[in-house]
């Protein structure tokens, strides 16, 4: 499903062959469409699978501060190593949210 402006969430419903909780991040280039009128292309790509309705609950949360930083984003391009985007995510996640 696309989610919002460029990003993708691909998942599997619990019961549904999924061992452990897992996620994967794919950068897309080119972007590719899903068909969505107004977030295609898609550049980004999570997967998302869980064993159960609440395991996964922490990730999805942060996994959504993440997508909803537009920032992270634009920086996901700049990207070229599983090191680079793991460097990213934790600066990401460990950060304060900024008050306005």
């Amino acid at each position: 499903m696309v989610i919002s402006k460029g990003v993708v969430l691909l998942h599997a419903m619990i019961g549904y062959g999924v061992n452990n909780l897992c996620m994967g991040l794919s950068t897309l280039n080119p972007p590719i469409s899903f068909g969505h009128q107004i977030n295609d292309p898609v550049s980004v790509s999570v997967v998302f699978g869980t064993t159960d309705s609440r395991s996964h609950l922490k990730a999805l949360s942060q996994l959504s501060r993440l997508l909803g930083d537009s920032d992270f984003i634009k920086e996901l391009a700049g990207c070229y190593s599983r090191d680079e985007l793991l460097e990213l995510i934790n600066i990401k996640i460990n950060s304060k949210p900024r008050k306005i």
